[in-house]
């Protein structure tokens, strides 16, 4: 017996990677996301948290619920693949595999509604807009749509390149990082560059800084965890013959532990406030903290290592972040990798790539993991 509708799922994948839409403009993508739930007799949910947002219900019984999230975004990339069906919105491409997650969500929903009377867990299918960027997920979260469909588990699933086609990618706890996002004003004071003593030199004092933040990761953190800061951007100057009075600069930090991401937050501040002194500037850090870990719960784990066995690879935390871990923090969840990469079908390239792409076939086994391990949710 076929369990993954295929021909169904390409054909959805495909609809849906030709039509992408950047973060909380989906408005296509959710029409044609509805169109499908119904057709496959699911009762829908529109405009969760006041975004595209929306929720396809499958409902056997007046018990708890088993929550499974797809991402709706793509991103603003000019896609350079050569698939059937490459972006038709120039500009916009799916390069994260959002298409797949989407098509992975239908396959399951149409699979669970023909089989009905196998599934002992009511099911939500969120269709969560706006994960790369803009909070998509606390947006969903905080409408109260968890609690009020007694959302009792959330399982989410990301396609991976680095993992084979036909393997999974998990582990139990922290498997991707919490992360932050920083800038860091610089003022100091401009003079002409013939009499450097008379100005200020935010520029200066900006390069010393870069050095240094990428030098207290080995002071401040435990080397044998995870954890990484990096400076994206610098922007600074108006004339090659000025001191600069004014620097910014931009950059990220991620951990898997969260006292290794706290103690570099606090020595970034010090170290920044002290460089900058040195050459006679100031400085304001502003902080944005983001998505905090993805933390699998170690007896859903369990349940996927006993439904695929050797099919399950055991990965390392990952310095990657992702908005799932969200959902986490309200209810127990697992979070899948479902590999992509097949060398022989030139599908290797990285997430956000312009020449990402996958096969079809690949996500038959990320659709084939979940059912086994929600008919196994079934006994327990």
């Amino acid at each position: 017996m076929e369990i993954v509708d295929i021909a169904e799922m390409t054909k959805n994948r495909r609809h849906l990677h030709r039509y992408p839409e950047l973060s909380l403009e989906e408005q296509y993508t959710a029409a044609f996301i509805k169109e499908k739930l119904v057709s496959y007799g699911l009762a829908v949910e529109e405009g969760i948290g006041g975004t595209y947002g929306l929720l396809g219900i499958l409902k056997v019984n007046d018990g708890e619920a088993i929550g499974y999230r797809a991402d709706m975004d793509g991103l603003p990339i000019v896609e350079m693949t050569t698939m059937d069906g490459t972006s038709e919105n120039h500009g916009c491409m799916h390069a994260c595999g959002h298409d797949g997650h989407m098509a992975m969500a239908l396959a399951l929903a149409k699979y669970s509604s023909e089989n009905r009377h196998r599934i002992k867990y009511n099911l939500v299918f969120i269709f969560q807009p706006a994960e790369e960027n803009h909070g998509g997920a606390l947006r969903m979260i905080r409408s109260g749509f968890l609690e009020k469909h007694r959302v009792k588990y959330v399982f989410g699933v990301h396609v991976a390149p680095e993992i084979p086609e036909g393997y999974i990618g998990c582990t139990p706890g922290v498997m991707m990082s919490r992360i932050g996002m920083f800038n860091i004003e610089i003022h100091g004071t401009s003079s002409h560059s013939a009499t450097p003593q008379k100005g200020n030199d935010a520029l200066l004092a900006a390069c010393h800084l870069v050095v240094m933040l990428q030098s207290i990761m080995t002071t401040v953190t435990n080397p044998l965890t995870g954890t990484m800061l990096s400076i994206g951007k610098i922007v600074s100057g108006t004339a090659d013959n000025l001191v600069s009075a004014k620097a910014l600069l931009a950059g990220t930090m991620r951990s898997v532990e969260q006292e290794n991401y706290f103690a570099l937050k606090h020595a970034l501040e010090k170290t920044t406030q002290s460089v900058v002194n040195t050459f006679g500037c100031n400085a304001v850090v502003h902080f944005e903290d983001e998505y905090p870990e993805v933390n699998n719960d170690l007896s859903l784990y369990e349940v996927l290592e006993g439904c695929i066995g050797k099919q399950l690879i055991k990965l390392e935390p990952q310095l990657l972040s992702e908005d799932f871990s969200y959902y986490q923090e309200r209810v127990p969840g697992l979070y899948i990798f479902v590999g992509i990469q097949n060398k022989e079908e030139n599908c290797i390239y990285p997430l956000h790539s312009n020449q990402f792409v996958f096969r079809d076939e690949a996500l038959t086994h990320g659709v084939d993991a979940m059912i086994r391990v929600f008919e196994k949710l079934d006994v327990m």
